[in-house]
């Protein structure tokens, strides 16, 4: 692959895929052999043509300027979004892997499909009014905006081609709503590109509906008359839901919840040429991968929605259905595809036993939540609630019980503080007394209580970000809770020798964009990261080539996300991912839901019925209110012997370490193209401390549970895209 940076593509001699170019060769005798047939299936990629043939405005043309940039497999997915948008008149699913360039795919198909209007309007007059809606999350909205901003600096010297990227208008949440206002108005009458933020979009287009005066004043402003407001907010209802021609939805799996504020907000957008992306379409279920298709295709809504337990009982038929309605509608593609332009990855998984501490304290919140009866009803609201307030306390105990207790107290540090004052404030709050007998006796006789040595995870990785930075690698490491990166912050300042930096929510955008190009000039050793801040859109981390999972979700896709801001096109060396798991605790659960959760999309998405394990819900498990179960660790000289370490030099040595004779229970080397255990090393010692996870099977009654779990998890997670997990008392 050519680097995009390595010259104006303008200038430069453009690639064309070798069918398309043996097409272009032989037209110089015989012309008709690029003459485009009208079959309504056949999506002819022209690429560059002689100047003498004059193709079909059906045909798909891609501009010279981006034949240096683009990968067979990218050409594949722009002319399944011709293929589906202008010769079928519906939408498409882009399902590509993340790291493959769906971005780029989006610009150059648009940036076709203009030109070809442009010169037909007659045959493409569904796309003459040129209004085009790319609905992103909110942290994305300026990746857009810079792709945008390339492309049009590369084309510069064409004004025509230019003129297309002048047309890209910007409304973000972070805008007031004024400015927003006025960016619609401008976007309605000169068309073009519209990029939004979901949380702009579903805002205004609530308020706009709103009957209520106070609400529409909030975005309209107070002057002029209520009818004259309510004429305005039905005005901005009609440019949001009415004018696009297009709608592109970027990672596509937040509105995969059609009970959801999200999807309820999308789903009456009325153009059906909507494009969704997104590199995990089926990040937990099957209805949720139904409701996305659902949305992308409205001519197959009624097809997929009855496919269900009631109508096809049998799993296996219900999937092979999922997989025909949607094989049409789906451009599925793995990294296998980039082939040799893409270096190795291998990921493991480190198993640690809970230190006596952890232990401890974990028994003792256990034993205060089973005061209400044991496990969650996800038809209970507050006890659903009260038990996924617990979930977030286990799994930041699980990283170390400082970073709960920040969490239990719901400490607060501004991470604008210089980093001294910062970590003098974490040190006084951690001698701080407990305000509740039910933690006093646990902390008697300890010292230095902001030890790593009181969580077996703090030691293993720190043991492999010393030994990355022998070998002069650099490593991210992500955790979904504030508090946890609070206490890595601290150690890493006040008791290593490491540089790092740190993105989470509260980061400013030019502060992000500057310690984004600090980091891949190799200048730093440590990125942390905010799973869900920084999980999507942050392209630009291939400085780095170890990444460390620190905790997890029930949905894998959160973790898959977390891996692609590494392992991508531009990355040079061979990227070795840590998912730190905690056994004998809920993060074992969590493994094991996740590992059956891959499997379920393995199956549906690529087709690989290697297993017949799918996991379709959360019933079976056992729950997470249980007490901790004591696992034995391994010995260091066992594990490190092992064949599967010649994989990795570093790790071996973190597990040779002496000081970690007691870390590490088992390491398990995980498939790459799946999260299935290839092969593990375990201790002879070593306790089964998880009941199996059996398939969930197709009774109704089973099913009907599984609903009201999933919208009971999903509104939750919603929820938490608003707000940080690590908040709430316990």
């Amino acid at each position: 692959m050519h680097s995009s940076t390595d010259q104006n593509p303008a200038a430069a001699a453009p690639l064309i895929p070798a069918p398309v170019l043996a097409k272009v060769q032989s037209a110089a005798n015989d012309p008709s052999a690029l003459e485009c047939d009208s079959c309504a299936t056949a999506v002819s990629v022209v690429g560059v043509l002689p100047l003498c043939f004059a193709p079909t405005p059906l045909d798909l043309r891609i501009h010279p300027a981006f034949g240096r940039t683009l990968n067979q497999h990218q050409i594949d997915g722009i002319t399944h979004l011709w293929r589906r948008l202008v010769l079928h008149n519906t939408g498409a699913l882009l399902a590509h892997f993340m790291g493959l360039g769906k971005m780029l795919q989006v610009i150059v198909f648009l940036h076709s499909l203009r030109l070809a209007t442009l010169e037909d309007p007659i045959t493409l007059k569904r796309f003459a009014a040129n209004r085009v809606l790319i609905l992103v999350p909110g942290g994305l909205v300026n990746s857009w905006l810079a792709e945008f901003q390339k492309w049009r600096e590369w084309l510069s010297k064409s004004p025509q081609q230019q003129k297309f990227f002048e047309e890209v208008y910007v409304a973000s949440g972070r805008y007031h709503a004024n400015r927003r206002l006025g960016v619609y108005d401008e976007w309605h009458r000169n068309g073009g590109v519209l990029l939004l933020s979901y949380g702009a979009f579903v805002n205004d287009l609530r308020t706009a509906e709103s009957s209520n005066s106070s609400d529409l004043c909030k975005l309209l402003g107070s002057s002029g008359s209520k009818e004259e407001r309510k004429q305005r907010a039905k005005d901005i209802r009609g440019i949001l839901v009415r004018d696009p021609s297009i709608v592109v939805a970027d990672e596509a799996h937040a509105f995969r919840n059609k009970e959801g504020r999200l999807a309820q907000a999308i789903a009456p957008i009325e153009t059906p040429f909507r494009i969704a992306l997104s590199g995990t379409p089926l990040p937990n279920t099957l209805k949720e991968y139904q409701a996305i298709l659902q949305w992308v295709s409205a001519e197959d809504y009624n097809e997929i929605e009855l496919i269900n337990s009631k109508t096809i009982p049998d799993l296996d038929e219900r999937m092979l259905k999922v997989i025909e309605v949607a094989k049409p509608i789906t451009h599925r593609l793995g990294m296998a595809v980039a082939g040799n332009l893409l270096t190795s990855k291998t990921e493991f998984q480190i198993w640690v036993p809970l230190t006596p501490l952890q232990f401890e304290i974990y028994a003792r919140i256990v034993r205060r939540d089973n005061q209400t009866p044991p496990g969650f009803n996800p038809t209970n609201t507050e006890r659903f609630h009260q038990c996924l307030r617990v979930f977030h306390h286990l799994s930041t105990l699980c990283c170390h019980p400082q970073a709960w207790r920040s969490m239990f107290y719901n400490r607060k540090y501004s991470r604008s503080r210089e980093l001294d004052g910062f970590s003098d404030q974490y040190e006084s709050d951690a001698n701080l007394p407990d305000d509740d007998n039910f933690l006093e006796p646990v902390y008697t006789g300890k010292s230095d209580i902001l030890s790593p040595v009181y969580s077996n995870k703090m030691l293993v990785i720190l043991s492999i970000i010393k030994h990355s930075k022998a070998d002069n690698d650099r490593v991210l490491v992500f955790s979904n809770y504030t508090a946890t990166l609070d206490y890595i912050q601290y150690i890493l300042h006040r008791r290593t020798n490491i540089s790092f930096l740190r993105l989470d929510g509260s980061t400013k955008e030019q502060t992000r964009r500057r310690d984004l190009e600090h980091f891949n000039k190799g200048n730093t050793d440590v990125y942390l990261l905010s799973s869900r801040a920084a999980g999507q859109g942050i392209n630009l981390l291939t400085a780095a080539n170890r990444v460390i999972i620190l905790d997890s979700t029930y949905s894998p896709s959160r973790n898959q996300q977390a891996t692609g801001r590494s392992y991508r096109f531009g990355q040079r060396k061979d990227v070795f991912v840590y998912y730190i798991t905690t056994d004998g605790s809920i993060e074992t659960v969590i493994a094991r839901v996740q590992s059956e959760k891959v499997k379920l999309a393995s199956i549906i998405l690529d087709e690989k019925w290697n297993t017949r394990e799918a996991f379709l819900g959360d019933s079976p498990l056992r729950t997470y209110c249980d007490v901790p179960v004591t696992v034995n660790p391994s010995r260091a000289g066992d594990l490190g012997s092992h064949a599967v370490f010649a994989k990795d030099p570093v790790l071996k040595r973190v597990v040779m370490d002496g000081e970690l004779q007691s870390a590490v229970c088992s390491v398990s080397l995980l498939s790459e193209d799946s999260e299935d255990s290839e092969d593990s090393v375990d201790s002879e010692d070593s306790v089964d401390s998880v009941d199996s996870v059996d398939s969930v099977d197709s009774e109704d009654s089973e099913d009907s549970k599984k609903e009201k779990k999933e919208k009971g998890e999903d509104k939750e997670e919603e929820k938490a895209a608003e707000e940080d997990e690590d908040e709430g008392a316990f």
